[in-house]
């Protein structure tokens, strides 16, 4: 059972078409979510904001942490890769950098970007989930702002 689920079952008193109005998301696009048929660790941001509102819950309620760092730490690996330009990318060259980390923003023209990944750069899961409630913020003052 998801987390979605599970939480929505044992904290509310809403069904499925309930809480997909709330949300403002399609119903079956909730069953899937409770299913499980789709991961709601990689849907839009906004969507999972729009749940946790609707259930008046944090969001690290109804999704896997966990998954959602690992998903995050796999996408900034694979956009730091896209990033290094340097065609001598060999393990040898990465003795003279602090970490893998510098290594790849080392090739990195835009001192702004490096220092913004440095601090940024979520170390522990705490970290991971902290950025991630940030971006949630981040959103959530846009579509206050808005009205």
């Amino acid at each position: 059972m998801s987390k979605l689920k599970n939480y929505r079952e044992k904290n509310t008193i809403y069904s499925q078409r309930d809480l997909a109005e709330l949300a403002d998301i399609s119903l079956r696009t909730l069953q899937d979510y409770e299913q499980d048929r789709k991961s709601l660790n990689s849907a839009s941001t906004a969507t999972v904001y729009k749940i946790a509102m609707a259930l008046n819950t944090e969001v690290a309620n109804i999704i896997d942490l966990e998954d959602v760092r690992n998903s995050f730490i796999t996408n900034l690996k694979n956009i730091l890769v896209e990033i290094e330009t340097s065609p001598s990318s060999h393990t040898d060259y990465l003795e003279d950098y602090d970490s893998e980390l510098d290594y790849y923003l080392s090739n990195v023209i835009d001192d702004d970007y490096i220092n913004y990944v440095k601090t940024n750069y979520p170390v522990t899961e705490d970290e991971a989930v902290q950025l991630q409630l940030d971006v949630i913020d981040e959103i959530r003052d846009k579509y206050e702002n808005i009205g």
